[in-house]
Order: C-alpha cells, then sequence, then structure tokens
C-alpha cells in the first residue's frame, strides 16, 4: 500500500506545486526506503519534460519489469515524475505498472491522468476503458472507449467500443457501426495490413471464409513475431515405443473445454500412447485452477503437468525435453493462450482443436480437428491446416460422466410459465445480435402460446433486450403468465442442465453456434433448430443434429429456420417423436460417446505419426466410421 500513497501523494504535490510538502512526506517514510525518500528529496523538479530523458527512464523500468523487479521499475516511475511531473509518458507507463499488478482501479486513475495532460492521445482513454471493462465496470467504460474513439476514429476503436455495447445488447447504430468494422477490416485485409480485429470477434461478424483466413493470418503473425526464438534448436526424440501426445491448455479446470475434456487422458490407450496435460494456468488470477476438472486430470492423465506462467521458450524446451510428438493446443485464440510456445514449434507435429472453431492460419500448425459437416470439401481450401476429419461431430463431450442424467427443473421455481412452449437460447447473451432478434421475434408471434427465454448479463442488459423485443412487436411486462419473453440465470453449477431441460426447442443462433451451449441442450433432452453458415464456427448445430440422427432440426435459410421452429411448437405429434429420439440418442448415438471419440480421434493421430516417421509430407486424414 505504501507504493499507492507514495505514487498519489507524489502526483499531488507536484500538480499542486507544494515541493515543501513532498520533502516532508519523503521524510516520514520508513527506514527501508530512505535511499528512495533521499532520492525524491535531492530530485529537481522541472517544468517541461526533457522527452530523452523521459524515454530513457521508461526504457529502463521496461526493462526491470521484464526481470520481475516491480518495486525497482516502480521507483523510477516516481523519480521520473518528480522531475517530471506534467509528463504524461511517465504518468501512462505508470498506469501501466499497476495494470500489470492487477490494480484496475489504479491503473484508470493513473490513465485518466495521463489524458488530462495529453487529451489528444487516444490510448489512454483506451486504456481507462479496459480497466474498467476488467474491473467489471463495463458500461462506464463505454463513455471512454466512446472518447479514444471521437480522438482517434480508427477501427480498431471502434471495435473495442461497440464489443461492449453488444455485451450489453445495446443495438444503437449497430448496422452503421457493423458496416464500418467490415469495410475498414477488409481494406486492411486487401492492402495486407496487420488487422485490427480478432478471430474471436470477427467470427461473430458476417466474414467470408477468405476473409476470416486472413484475419487469423495476422492473428498468427503477429504472436511469432512477437515471440523471442529460441537460442538453441529443439531436438526431436525418436527413443520411446508410444506415441507421446501433449495436450495445452489455460482452460484444464471448470471451464467448457476442461469440462468436456476431462475424461479423454483417463480414455488414451496407454499401450499406444503417452499422454501429457500441459496446465498454463498460473493459478493466481483463477480458483478454478483447484476444480475438480483439474483434480480428475491430475490424477488420470499419466503426466500432468503445471507450467503456469513459465515464458515461452522455457515452457517449450520443457515440452520438447518430454520429447512430445504431438503437440495439441486447446485454446487457439482464446483468453490466456500461449500460441507463443507453439509459434517455436517444440514439437514435430502441432493441431489446435477445440478452444475455438477457425483456422489458425499458421504455418506452424500442421492439422485442425474437423467433421465433414463443419467443414465441407468445398471450403477446405480456405484451412491453412491440414485437416483431421473425425467420422462423427468434431466436438468431445463429456456429459455422460460429469453430469449424467438429470431430472427436469420445476418450472415455477424459475417463474417460468408451466403451460406455455418455451423458445429458449441459453448462450452468451452477446452472442445475439439485431437480425437473430428480428426472426426470434417473429417465431413467437407466429406461433401461439409460446415465450422466448433468454439469458442476460445483467439488469442493463434486460432492460435493453425488453425495450427491442417491444419494438419488434412481443408482449413485454412483469407477468410470467402474459409476457413473451423472459429470462433466466446461469446457475454456476451442475444444476443448468435441469434448468436447461425445462426449454422445449433450443433456437441455435446462425452467426456462432452455440457449441457447449448446443451439447448441454441436447444432453436435457431439448431439440433444436440451427441455420449453419459458412465457417465453422456456424456449422456446429448442424454436426450436433447429425450425430443425433436428427437431420431435420437443420435449416437452410431464415425462412426455414422460422418454419421449423413453429412447426415443432404447434405439431405436438411430431414433435414429442423428435424429443423421444433425442432422448433415447444421448445414451445410444456417438455424440456423447466419449470413449468412441477418443478411440477415433487415436486413429488420426496415429495417422499423422506414420506420415511423420515415414518421411511422407503432412496430408489431410480421414478418420473411417466403425461398422
Amino acid at each position: 500500500m505504501l507504493a499507492v500513497y507514495a505514487a498519489l501523494s507524489v502526483y499531488v504535490f507536484f500538480r499542486t506545486g507544494q515541493s515543501n510538502k513532498l520533502r516532508q512526506y519523503a521524510s516520514q517514510l520508513k527506514p527501508q526506503f530512505i535511499s528512495f525518500r533521499d532520492s525524491l528529496a535531492r530530485s529537481a523538479v522541472k517544468e517541461n519534460n526533457d522527452d530523452r530523458e523521459v524515454d530513457i527512464i521508461i526504457g529502463k523500468q521496461m526493462e526491470a519489469k521484464g526481470r520481475k523487479q516491480w518495486n525497482e521499475a516502480y521507483q523510477m516511475l516516481i523519480e521520473g515524475l518528480v522531475k517530471y511531473p506534467k509528463s504524461d509518458k511517465l504518468t501512462t507507463h505508470l498506469g501501466g505498472w499497476f495494470y500489470d499488478q492487477g490494480n484496475w482501479t489504479m491503473a484508470a486513475y493513473w490513465y485518466q491522468q495521463a489524458h488530462i495532460l495529453n487529451p489528444k492521445e487516444h490510448m489512454y482513454p483506451m486504456n481507462v476503458g479496459l480497466c474498467l471493462s476488467n474491473a467489471g465496470k463495463e458500461y462506464e467504460a463505454i463513455e471512454w472507449y466512446k472518447i479514444a474513439y471521437d480522438i482517434h476514429p480508427q477501427v480498431g476503436q471502434l471495435i473495442g467500443f461497440v464489443n461492449i455495447l453488444w455485451k450489453f445488447n445495446n443495438w444503437t447504430n449497430y448496422q452503421e457501426y457493423e458496416d464500418r468494422i467490415m469495410k475498414d477490416i477488409r481494406e486492411e485485409i486487401r492492402d495486407h495490413k496487420r488487422v485490427s480485429i480478432g478471430s474471436y470477434v470477427a467470427l461473430h461478424l458476417p466474414f467470408n471464409l477468405e476473409e476470416l483466413r486472413a484475419i487469423a493470418a495476422s492473428d498468427s503473425k503477429s504472436i511469432a513475431d512477437g515471440t523471442k526464438k529460441p537460442t538453441r534448436p529443439f531436438q526431436f526424440k525418436n527413443d520411446h515405443d508410444r506415441i507421446r501426445v501433449g495436450y495445452v491448455s489455460y482452460d484444464l479446470r471448470g471451464h467448457a473445454v476442461g469440462i468436456q475434456v476431462q475424461s479423454l487422458f483417463s480414455y488414451h490407450n496407454r499401450s499406444k500412447f503417452e499422454v501429457f496435460a500441459y496446465n498454463t494456468n498460473d493459478g493466481l488470477k483463477d480458483a478454478y485452477i483447484e476444480s475438480d476438472v483439474w483434480k480428475k486430470i491430475n490424477q488420470t492423465c499419466e503426466h500432468p503437468v503445471e507450467l503456469g506462467k513459465l515464458p515461452h521458450d522455457e515452457a517449450a524446451y520443457r515440452i520438447n525435453a518430454d520429447g512430445i510428438d504431438i503437440l495439441i493446443d486447446l485454446n487457439l485464440f482464446t483468453a490466456h493462450h500461449r500460441m507463443d510456445i507453439f509459434s517455436i514449434r517444440p514439437a514435430p507435429i502441432q493441431a489446435a482443436y477445440l478452444g475455438l472453431a477457425t483456422t489458425t492460419g499458421a504455418n506452424w500448425i500442421d492439422y485442425l480437428v474437423v467433421d465433414k459437416t463443419v467443414v465441407p470439401r468445398e471450403s477446405m481450401e480456405h484451412y491453412s491446416e491440414k485437416l483431421l476429419f473425425m467420422p462423427n461431430s468434431y466436438h468431445i463431450f463429456d456429459h455422460k460422466q460429469f453430469y449424467g442424467l438429470k431430472t427436469p427443473s420445476d418450472r415455477a421455481a424459475f417463474n417460468l410459465p408451466k403451460d406455455k412452449f418455451l423458445y429458449c437460447n441459453p448462450q452468451n447473451n452477446q452472442r445475439l445480435y439485431p437480425e437473430a432478434f428480428d426472426h426470434f421475434a417473429n417465431i413467437v408471434k407466429r406461433a401461439n402460446n409460446t415465450v422466448l427465454v433468454l439469458k442476460y448479463y445483467n439488469e442493463q442488459c434486460a432492460n435493453n433486450l425488453r425495450f427491442e423485443a417491444r419494438n419488434r412487436g412481443l408482449i413485454v411486462n412483469d407477468n410470467p403468465n402474459e409476457s413473451q419473453l423472459l429470462f433466466m440465470h446461469g446457475t454456476g453449477d451442475g444444476s443448468h442442465i435441469s434448468m436447461k431441460s425445462m426449454c422445449d426447442l433450443f433456437l441455435d443462433m446462425h452467426n456462432y453456434n452455440g457449441h457447449s451451449t448446443g451439447g448441454d441442450m441436447l444432453w436435457a433432452g431439448v431439440p433444436m433448430v440451427t441455420y449453419p453458415g459458412e465457417n465453422m464456427a456456424s456449422r456446429a448445430g448442424a454436426s450436433f443434429s447429425k450425430s443425433m440422427a436428427a437431420p431435420e432440426m437443420i435449416a437452410d435459410s431464415w425462412e426455414d429456420y422460422e418454419n421449423k421452429a413453429v412447426a415443432f411448437a404447434t405439431n405436438k405429434e411430431e414433435y414429442q417423436k423428435l424429443r423421444k429420439r433425442i432422448e433415447n440418442n444421448r445414451m445410444d448415438g456417438p455424440l456423447f460417446d466419449t470413449q468412441r471419440w477418443v478411440r477415433d480421434f487415436e486413429k488420426g493421430l496415429e495417422a499423422a505419426y506414420n506420415l511423420y516417421r515415414e518421411g511422407k509430407p503432412k496430408d489431410h486424414i480421414y478418420i473411417p466410421r466403425d461398422p
């Protein structure tokens, strides 16, 4: 806390010209800070900045931070501000120091002060918005993102701004913003510039497959360019009898990815495969590191390894020393990914799977795990990797082991009407967009005695959706027996399957399907309607439907989507037949058969390994379906 008070005091004293108070304050510092006190007291106040000296100070403190010498870096910044109290550069770097400590409040404060000193620099309010977002004050962050965009109306600022708006389902000027983003990103792609949008966000917008590959390639190039190359070459060992497979992920915890893969490690055939689970979660910012998921993986995987925040080169050397033959990235472009490790290729074969349904655009990822539905033949050229085609759905699910069959919850306990047909979409509400909501509203208006039930982030989000629903002609009020729009919250535990089983039909999102959510709904026995697009993220629902032997759930247009959803609500007999088939196929079909999925995947791993051992070029791999 002394660091906080010192920083605040230095700033206040010098901004108000109270040099005497600074010296008095410095004399009161504890003995262990004597040298710091003396340097503060000796420093001469300078009204004008010396950019050269300021840059030297900044460079030295960045080097200190790189060595994890946080106190030294902090002292350098404070001493610099003593001399140059009007330096916006030093002030923003002090904000960066607090940001690195995860102190969002203090970081936001210093970024705001930098903005006051230099209101023409757009990154200062941008950083304030980022800190407020990290602190859970996203609606307050909107104004700061808007300030940054007004100063520098560049597409990167716009994306940060609208991401917050859309998280709250605030669709003001939605089409205008979307058109601007699409136009500017397409120009960047055309001009071969580094694109200003990441793959994750891009999947929620109507980019085509060629554009998504270019965006992914730009993402991967930025990662590789920013990653220091290893100082000594890797050695690929061939001195072991079994194929060594390593999975790398931050999310081997109570996360959708961790939940789905947790049994994979115990189902691998140990006579053929030696399996390593590389957990890159540092355990500091995420309480889920102690979750039951990681505990299970830790007990059932042959080699559980906690890499934590190990630097990329050290992590890569550890992986290489383990003699990994096939290294699999379970994060891709998601939060806390470690694609930097993959970019220096510590293993001879590298693959990507599950974390994000897209190509990586990287020449250091050899294989992407898919199926023939999510990547049909005509789309293959738009994926940079060789494709490993699973015989059924590409997606692994662990519901049978993790959740088991659940009894549906009582609708009354969730304030949901007992006698109405519930159209539900419990995906994260940020995936919802105006066009999809138009069709959801049309469905409810066409089918009598039906209700739309959505998940929501907070009350601000719910109010925005109520406003949009009324504008589309739905009845919206506080009476659950009258309102055509209702909400449900996530439960945060396994009981969410029982809650989802109360629904009658899952309305899958078009742009970005429900992946873990789609699996949840089908495991809960709830049929779905899905309208696949071009890219992999928009075709998962179709893959699941085919694996559940229910292709009638797949629509080929928005009109067909609406018609199917209305028909399921009005033709009770056909609907009950479909629901019964879904319930039966949970246990008997391939979608939730985790052991079958692992057996099939091992065939693909063996095929990739054999190509490598035989010195043959990598190629697409088609795993045959068991008779």
